[in-house]
C-alpha cells in the first residue's frame, strides 16, 4: 500500500513540465511569499528593538498588515476584473517594494502603520490577480493538452506554501547573521 507521497523528482517534473508563463506565475508566488515571510523576523525585531515598540504594539502592527491584506482582497479582485491581472500584479509588486522601502525609513508609529498597510494593500492586489490568472491559464492548458487544471493549481499552491515555509527560515538565518553583514 502506497503512502500517496511522490518522489521529489516527480514534483520537479511537474514544475518543469509547466509552460513558461505558468512557471513564471508559480515562481512569482514562491518569491512573493518567500520575501514577505523572510522579512517578518527582521521586521518584528526592528519594530521592537530598533524603534522601541512594546511587544503588544509590534503584534498590533503586524496584525494590521495582515488585516489590510485580507480586508482589501475584494478591492484587488475588483481591480483585476476591471483591468486584468497583469497590471494589477505589477502594481502589487511595485507597491510592495515601495511599502518595504518606506518601512525601512519609517521612524514613528504612524509611518510604520502606514507602510505596513501599504504592504498589505500590495498583497491584496497581487494575490487575487495572480491566482485569477493562474486559474485562467490552468483552464486553457486543460483545454489545450488535457492536463487536469488541478495539477497546475496544485503546483501553484505548493510554490506559495514552499515560500511561506522557507521565508521564515531564511529570515531567521539572515537575522542571526545580521551582525556579520551589518544589518
Amino acid at each position: 500500500m502506497g503512502t500517496g507521497l511522490r518522489p521529489a523528482t516527480s514534483s520537479l517534473r511537474e514544475i518543469t513540465g509547466l509552460p513558461p508563463y505558468l512557471r513564471l506565475l508559480a515562481g512569482t508566488q514562491f518569491a512573493f511569499n518567500t520575501g514577505f515571510y523572510a522579512v517578518l523576523p527582521y521586521l518584528a525585531g526592528h519594530l521592537g528593538d530598533g524603534l522601541g515598540m512594546a511587544g503588544w504594539l509590534v503584534g498590533l502592527v503586524l496584525g494590521l498588515r495582515t488585516f489590510s491584506q485580507q480586508g482589501l482582497f475584494v478591492v484587488g479582485g475588483a481591480l483585476t476584473d476591471r483591468y486584468g491581472p497583469r497590471p494589477v500584479v505589477l502594481a502589487g509588486c511595485l507597491l510592495r517594494i515601495a511599502g518595504f522601502a518606506w518601512l525601512a525609513l519609517a521612524g514613528s508609529t504612524a509611518t510604520v502603520v502606514a507602510a505596513v498597510v501599504l504592504t498589505g494593500f500590495a498583497a491584496a492586489l497581487f494575490s487575487p490577480a495572480v491566482e485569477s490568472e493562474t486559474a485562467r491559464e490552468a483552464v486553457r492548458r486543460e483545454q489545450a493538452d488535457g492536463t487536469a487544471r488541478a495539477r497546475t493549481l496544485a503546483v501553484f499552491s505548493a510554490a506559495g506554501q514552499a515560500g511561506a515555509f522557507l521565508g521564515p527560515l531564511l529570515g531567521s538565518l539572515l537575522l542571526a547573521a545580521g551582525g556579520e553583514w551589518g544589518f
